[in-house]
């Protein structure tokens, strides 16, 4: 085998190794494309549901005292009156 054919075998092999490079190269971009667009959908759902979440405590700090109201935890205003009459002796 003489230089020339030595020269020729090898520049066929790098061609080879970097026609395998841009194919691996390739096949890594789409698939972190598609990696992306997952992380992205992904995202997206998680802050729908801590929009979600964030609501529901909301509605439930609106909707909370109307709750104690209706199961008498609180009570009504003239029972405010007559206990603030009450406790006044106390504190003096």
């Amino acid at each position: 085998m003489t230089l020339e054919q030595l020269n020729l075998c090898l520049g066929i092999a790098a061609l080879l190794v970097a026609a395998a490079a841009f194919i691996v190269a390739l096949n890594t971009l789409s698939y972190m494309r598609s990696r992306d667009l997952e992380l992205d959908i992904r995202n997206g759902w998680i802050e729908v549901h801590k929009a979600m979440v964030n609501l529901r405590v909301q509605r439930e700090l609106v909707l909370l005292p109307m709750k104690m109201t209706s199961l008498e935890a609180f009570p009504r205003p003239d029972c405010r009156i007559a206990i603030g009459a009450l406790q006044l002796p106390q504190r003096f």
